[in-house]
């Protein structure tokens, strides 16, 4: 029997409520977690971002605030992600007067290990 593996971003969901001349933005999803993630508690950088999509193009109107240290496991098989933002609504008319087609993408990079070294302090030997 084959083994399913699930996607590691899942039930993506994007809110928009408007709030007079602001637009509240709200992001939920779910972060599924492979046995590596979970052993290793590899580090992602986690970024979402508000984009305008027409039949041609896609274009960025807003980059959310990314989590600075990354996101990892913690030994965890599912996280559940919610962001919340406010922005003025203006920001969202990326067509002419009509309808804005608006969605949020969310990209995770892992973070590799990086080298790291220190060297003692000197030890004196007398070489014979």
């Amino acid at each position: 029997m084959a083994v399913v593996t699930k996607p590691m971003i899942e039930n993506l969901e994007l809110t928009i409520q408007r709030d007079t001349a602001n637009a509240i933005i709200t992001v939920d999803y779910d972060l599924n977690f492979s046995n590596f993630d979970q052993l290793t508690n590899l580090a992602y950088t986690e970024r979402w971002e508000l984009v305008g999509v027409d039949p041609l193009s896609q274009s960025t109107l807003y980059v959310g605030p990314s989590l600075v240290g990354g996101i990892s496991a913690n030994g965890n098989a599912t996280t559940h992600r919610t962001h919340v933002d406010t922005i003025a609504f203006a920001d969202l008319d990326e067509d002419p007067p009509g309808t804005d087609e608006i969605a949020v993408v969310v990209t995770l990079t892992p973070l590799l290990p990086t080298p790291k070294s220190r060297q003692s302090a000197q030890v004196l030997v007398t070489a014979p």
